[in-house]
């Protein structure tokens, strides 16, 4: 028994030594707190401030925090020995603060602290929330704002359900200057929809609202859209049997391997790409969204940068009566002041959030990219059934291109027909 007991206690101090806390990080060496920070400055930023100041003569200086309360709540934020800034954010009001700076050594000695009063600009969460404005749009509303310090934030948007009870529908996040965005998916029936801005640090903005009845649309069947092989259109597809023309109408978007890319045209490739579909209906159109070819790709190579389309109600190959098939002046150039047999519908950009003359792409610009763009029609314009997509510049560089490829288009509207 007496063994026993003796196992007992060596296993028992085993445990209890294996369950003690670690320590982590150099071993304390000294006592002796490093000097404080000199000449301080402070500058008071939107939600914030930016200290700079002077480090102390101390060979194991480790990093400066700053401590101070939001809302109540202690905070803490550091930076290293080998800077001499450091920024603090996150208070969403412009009343006074208080700040205490501190110096830390290797052996975690703190400094005597310099006590600042800050007093920060209007942070942007609030600035943004007064810029946010609502309008009626297609399938729900249309939604605006500023963000001039390029803040990162979250916009909150919400819908009432069938009961008027406020659900959240869409969050977008967004750190763009100008910022625009589109709540779809609603039917054409009256209801409130709301918006507001938060950031990381829980702070909200104001909430806007308003009572909006979207306008209708449905979306146009893939399945009825065709090909309408024109004098000067961009001849089928390169490749055998791939990126064949149906597949821009597939519903596959995002990717480098599925979508329509042309051959170079058998005709004079000095006035561009063209090609014109059939929606398959006579059409009140909305909008429609362009997804460029996806993967790598996005704002290079063969996809459309800038182009026009024009529409007509009436099959296009009816013009032949007048205006001969093989009429290659006509077919490039003409038809453009044709406006009796052809309607001028839009002018359209590829745009990049980070601008359209910006040669870097960015993450944001590929985001933007794989979601599609979205153009709207003037809802002035008159039904139509036929468009001519007139390809004036790729991201390939130079007008004129011979070349084109996209991944996928889709057309909304109302159909009349």
């Amino acid at each position: 028994m007496k063994r026993l007991f003796v196992y007992t206690l060596i296993l028992s101090m085993s445990i209890f030594q294996s369950c003690k806390e670690d320590f982590i990080g150099q071993i304390p060496t000294d006592n002796v707190a490093p000097g404080m920070l000199s000449d301080v400055q402070v500058t008071n930023i939107p939600g914030g401030a930016v200290f700079k100041y002077k480090l102390p003569v101390d060979e194991d200086l480790l990093y400066v925090e700053a401590q101070y309360e939001r809302k109540g709540i202690k905070y803490n934020t550091k930076a290293s020995c080998f800077e001499n800034t450091l920024v603090i954010e996150g208070y969403a009001d412009t009343e006074e603060h208080e700040v205490s700076l501190f110096c830390i050594d290797r052996s975690n000695n703190y400094s005597e602290p310099i006590i600042l009063k800050i007093k920060p600009e209007v942070t942007p969460v609030i600035t943004i929330g007064e810029s946010l404005t609502l309008a009626q749009d297609i399938g729900g509303v249309h939604v605006v704002w500023e963000n001039t310090n390029r803040a990162s934030v979250n916009i909150l948007l919400y819908a009432a359900d069938s009961l008027g009870i406020m659900q959240l529908a869409d969050v977008v996040y967004t750190s763009v200057e100008k910022g625009s965005y589109y709540l779809r998916g609603f039917d054409d029936t009256k209801r409130r929809f709301a918006a507001l801005v938060k950031d990381r640090w829980e702070n909200y903005s104001d909430t806007i609202s308003g009572v909006f009845t979207p306008r209708f649309e449905q979306l146009i069947p893939k399945d009825g859209i065709r090909k309408i092989q024109l004098t000067e259109d961009n001849n089928e597809y390169i490749g055998s049997g791939t990126w064949q023309f149906y597949q821009m109408f597939n519903d596959i978007y995002g990717v480098d391997t599925d979508g329509w890319h042309t051959q170079t045209p058998s005709t004079d490739p000095e006035h561009g790409a063209y090609f014109t579909i059939d929606l398959g209906h006579k059409v009140q159109l909305t909008r429609y969204k362009l997804w460029q070819r996806g993967g790598t790709w996005p704002y290079m190579h063969h996809n459309p940068k800038v182009w026009s389309l024009y529409g007509r109600d009436e099959d296009p190959t009816l013009i032949y009566k007048t205006h001969y098939e093989n009429d290659i002046e006509y077919w490039s150039q003409g038809f453009k002041a044709d406006t009796q047999n052809w309607q001028y519908l839009m002018k359209c950009r590829t745009e990049k959030p980070s601008g359209f003359d910006n040669l870097v792409i960015t993450p944001e610009d590929l985001e933007y990219a794989n979601a599609g763009h979205e153009y709207i029609f003037d809802e002035n314009l008159p039904p139509v059934r036929y468009i001519r997509f007139v390809i004036d510049e790729t991201w390939a560089g130079g007008v004129h291109p011979t070349l084109l490829h996209i991944g996928e288009l889709t057309f909304y509207g109302k159909i009349v027909d």
